[in-house]
C-alpha cells in the first residue's frame, strides 16, 4: 500500500526545523517517489506535524519485580 501524506510539516534530516512538504510511503518505509501510483491513500495533514511514532520502552518494573 502507498500513502501520500500532504501539507503536513514533516522534520527536516538534520532536525534542525521543519518544511511543508509531500511524504510518500510505500510498504512501511518513507520513500522519495512510490514505484507505482495504484491504490494511494491520501492524508490531508493541513496545519499539523508529521513525525516519526516514537515510542518508549523503558520500564523500572511492575507488580512487585524490579529490574
Amino acid at each position: 500500500m502507498i500513502t501520500l501524506i500532504k501539507n503536513g510539516k514533516v522534520i527536516d534530516k538534520d532536525f534542525k526545523g521543519f518544511t511543508e512538504r509531500e511524504l510518500w510511503i510505500e510498504d512501511g518505509r518513507i520513500t522519495d517517489a512510490p514505484t507505482s501510483n495504484n491504490d494511494v491513500n491520501v492524508v490531508d495533514a493541513k496545519g499539523n506535524y508529521v513525525l516519526p511514532g516514537l515510542v518508549d520502552i523503558h520500564n523500572h518494573g511492575s507488580m512487585g519485580v524490579y529490574y
